[in-house]
């Protein structure tokens, strides 16, 4: 719905139609009677919305005299009359009909003077209506004809722009149709000049990790900015955006003199650039609000995960701000140069873009992503609010200018993405309940939620999957969050949603300290359950997948990973591989997944390796100094499955069901021993206790391997571990930005050894 409204926009409108200017020879005349400012009617002056001049008779009936000396058809008087009657109607609050129009034009005729005998009076008030010369109408004509070719060449940019995405739009979507309906095509695509482009343009960072060296303040700050940047391709895609709208913004000005409507140079040019820059801004609006919405149907078109989209929502959104900053600056120039800007203030359309304005500059304060991390809700709360203040802001404003086609189109998307919103929530089956179990931490502190919900069962969970859930509490009903869901282990299940969720700040730490206060703490909680969102990946094409997860990014990848363990085995597939490497930040991360990870290591194709990071530093052998030092780039080598056995034979693995609502505690012993450990960090620990401890935990994961007090050397051992296998692999990543950059480029740098199977990487983003 979205695509076909977007192309409406780009097929239907007319561009540069304006309400301010809808006839030519209407404006014309109405300029040229406005400039009689040596005698003015008798209005004060300057009377920019024509709240006096409408009312009257001497200076309307100039104007209705120059049309009818000026229009040889019919239509064309009555185009002009209309313009005349919009111009009163809608900014000088006078409405008038056709027929009271042409009374005034009667009674114009009888009193009327022509231009010539107003010349020789003395400086003092009009009475009467003036015949306009043809020279003075001419001059006026031409004036507007320039104005209305300079706002319709800024609204031919501006959809130029737009035009922009929707290359960038097919360019995704022919590549992922190729992927999913010809992986034997894309798979073969795996040139020097494929594998080129995807190491140094489509995969890596924007700048290299050699470049985040911390050597001092300036470079730290540096380095932090440059991490925000998005991936290279998605940089050179704003890039190329920002460098049209700089070259849009600066060329094709065509200025005109004399001119009835500018009466200096520097006004002309100021108010040209002010146009320029307004509708460039006004044009993206479409886009903006397209690009940020949950239910953007071009994510499954394009296969662009969320986060994309929302990251070139981002940099439209700056780019519409400085287009915004810059009309603004030039308006308020223009109106230096003519000496009325308290009289503009008064206008109507002015003070709602001052409105725009300031919202837009709080909303895009707000967005820093300082304040997205330590406030995120205020962040969310503030930016919808302010968004609207906006939105109505530029409705306001260009009510009585035009342009108004891209903010209907605008609010029709922003409406449609509620009402998806809305559609999903009564899909799932309204106000449901969930049952929510509170697991602490060995400080008896909340630690986790995992929650089970029976929705309606209208639409199943996939891989990757989650929703938004609204928990309708009386202190936080209006707050929604994503959750990743896990899918149900049996065929049965398929209405029941199991959510695992690490308690951090705000909502999830509210609710953990409502539910430490229950019985059992558990308890059942009235909730909307807003989904499913998420995006998949073509497995199928891939012969090994490596999926990478970091803290709760195991609940994404074990979604993954169990899909494609169960597709494996149903095609009894052979040589092929799952390759599953989890950095856990401490035991408690570990304990209440462990079901999960028992289940998806008992197929055979599936390896599974942990490292703890965290607690068990203290541990480390003794004679190994570098290992008292938090763990950064050391680790230990990651070992991989290269192919499995013939999978035919296999009897059916039987697995645990993940949906219990307990989950298999660590043993005692080992629980005493951690704390142990942990309360003694400062001790050293004899190789002996290093390895005991490690058999210990072994035991638990007897299916996985195990690693303490370390982190995987991603950056050091993935490329050489990729270049052993020959066949096309896919690489996902789900954890913090440091492991998904090392993943990346580790990634990038496996591109280079020619004569290899397709490698592809994929990142999923980390929710809750």
């Amino acid at each position: 719905m979205k695509v076909l409204l977007l192309l409406f926009m780009g097929c239907f409108f007319k561009l540069g139609s304006s309400k301010g200017i809808s006839d030519e020879t209407g404006a014309a005349c109405l300029f040229v009677a406005s400039n009689f400012s040596n005698y003015p009617f008798d209005c004060a002056q300057p009377d920019l919305e024509y709240k006096c001049r409408c009312l009257s008779p001497e200076f309307l009936g100039t104007v209705l005299l120059c049309i009818d000396d000026n229009t040889d058809e019919i239509d064309e008087l009555t185009r002009a009359f209309d313009y005349i009657k919009e111009v009163c109607g809608v900014q000088g609050s006078k409405k008038y009909s056709f027929t009271q129009l042409i009374d005034v034009f009667d009674n114009a005729t009888s009193h009327a003077i022509p231009v010539s005998v107003v010349n020789g009076l003395n400086k003092s008030q009009l009475h009467n209506p003036v015949i306009p010369d043809a020279q003075r109408f001419a001059s006026s004509q031409e004036s507007v004809r320039r104005l209305l070719n300079h706002r319709y060449k800024s609204t031919k940019y501006g959809v130029g722009l737009i035009g922009y995405w929707g290359l960038s739009l097919i360019l995704a979507t022919t590549n992922n149709v190729l992927q999913w309906c010809f992986p034997y095509i894309y798979m073969n695509m795996n040139g020097d000049t494929t594998r080129w482009l995807r190491e140094h343009v489509i995969c890596p960072q924007l700048i290299s990790e050699s470049h985040f060296r911390k050597n001092s303040r300036i470079n730290t700050f540096v380095n932090s900015l440059l991490r925000s940047f998005p991936i290279r391709v998605q940089s050179i895609t704003v890039a190329f955006y920002m460098a049209l709208v700089t070259i849009f913004c600066t060329v094709d000005y065509q200025l005109y003199r004399p001119n009835s409507i500018f009466p200096w140079k520097n006004a002309q040019l100021f108010a040209y650039i002010a146009d320029r820059t307004g509708i460039l801004a006004i044009t993206q609006l479409p886009m903006l609000i397209l690009f940020s919405g949950r239910n953007n149907v071009l994510q499954l078109i394009t296969g662009w995960p969320y986060r994309t989209f929302n990251i070139f929502h981002r940099w439209i959104a700056r780019t519409v701000w400085i287009l915004v900053l810059l009309h603004a600056v030039f308006y308020v120039a223009f109106t230096a140069s003519c000496s009325n800007y308290r009289e503009r203030w008064m206008i109507n359309k002015w003070r709602w873009a001052n409105t725009a304005f300031v919202a837009a500059s709080i909303s895009i304060f707000l967005s820093s992503r300082y304040f997205r991390r330590k406030c995120h809700q205020l962040f969310v709360s503030s930016h919808q609010i302010l968004a609207i203040i906006f939105v109505l802001g530029c409705w306001y404003h260009c009510l009585t200018l035009g342009w108004m086609e891209f903010l209907y189109i605008t609010v029709a998307i922003w409406a449609l993405e509620y009402f998806s919103r809305f559609g999903k929530i009564m899909l799932s089956g309204g106000i449901v309940q969930g049952k929510c179990t509170l697991v602490l931490n060995k400080k008896l502190e909340p630690h986790s939620l995992r929650i089970t919900v029976h929705h309606s069962g209208w639409w199943r969970s996939f891989p990757g999957a989650y929703s938004y859930l609204y928990f309708l509490k009386p202190k936080f009903f209006w707050q929604s969050h994503p959750f990743t869901i896990l899918g149900p282990a049996r065929q049965e299940d398929f209405n029941k949603l199991v959510f695992l969720i690490r308690i951090k700040n705000g909502i999830t730490k509210k609710l953990g300290n409502y539910i430490m206060r229950q019985e059992n703490l558990m308890c059942t909680l009235p909730m909307l359950v807003e989904g499913p969102y998420g995006s998949t990946i073509p497995f199928k094409a891939y012969q090994h997948s490596i999926f990478f997860a970091g803290g709760v990014g195991i609940t994404v990848v074990y979604t993954f990973a169990m899909d494609l363990a169960h597709t494996y085995l149903a095609d009894k597939a052979k040589n092929h591989s799952i390759n599953v490497i989890w950095s856990a930040p401490t035991i408690s991360a570990i304990e209440e997944f462990v079901d999960e990870i028992e289940a998806l290591s008992r197929f055979e194709m599936v390896k599974v390796i942990i490292y703890l990071t965290r607690e068990l530093e203290a541990i480390l052998p003794i004679d190994d100094q570098e290992l008292k030092i938090a763990p950064k780039e050391m680790g230990d080598p990651i070992e991989l499955v290269n192919s499995c056995t013939d999978l035919s034979n296999n009897e059916l693995v039987h697995l645990l069901d993940p949906l219990s609502t307990g989950s298999k505690e660590l043993p005692t012993e080992l629980n005493q021993r951690m704390n142990e450990i942990i309360s003694t960090t400062e001790e050293r620990v004899s190789p002996v206790e290093y390895d005991a401890t490690r058999e210990k935990l072994q035991n638990v994961f007897f299916r996985c391997k195990v690693n303490l007090g370390r982190r995987p050397s991603i950056k050091k051992e993935l490329p050489g571990l990729l270049k052993l296998i020959p066949d096309t692999t896919a690489v996902v990543s789900c954890g913090p930005d440091k492991m998904n950059r090392d993943v990346r480029n580790a990634v990038a740098k496996s591109l280079r050894e020619p004569n290899k199977g397709r490698i592809d990487y994929f990142e999923e983003e980390l929710v809750w």
